[in-house]
């Protein structure tokens, strides 16, 4: 495993640190899996871009009719339950 040292704002540093606290991990492990994790994300999100770029080139993308539908069904329907939907009620 490689070390390196980086340099956090504060608000990081305390944000990582009180995780660390109430996970019981280490600062190191904490920040690892952050580290980590946002690189995947990266690697997806950046993949996802190129897909849709992909298919943007090989025409294949939503007309303007597929859109108005879209949208026109999703007006038509109710919105999702949540917790404050069934308070009010």
């Amino acid at each position: 495993m490689a070390s390196t040292a980086i340099e956090l704002p504060d608000e990081t540093f305390a944000q990582a640190n009180a995780l660390a606290r109430t996970t019981g991990r280490t600062l190191g492990e904490v920040l690892s899996q952050a580290i980590a994790q946002g690189l995947a994300y990266d690697h997806w999100y950046r993949e996802q871009v190129a897909e849709a770029l992909r298919s943007t080139d090989a025409g294949r993308f939503a007309s303007s009719e597929d859109v108005e539908a879209l949208w026109g069904h999703l007006a038509a329907s109710p919105p999702p339950e949540t917790d404050k939907t069934r308070e009010s009620a």
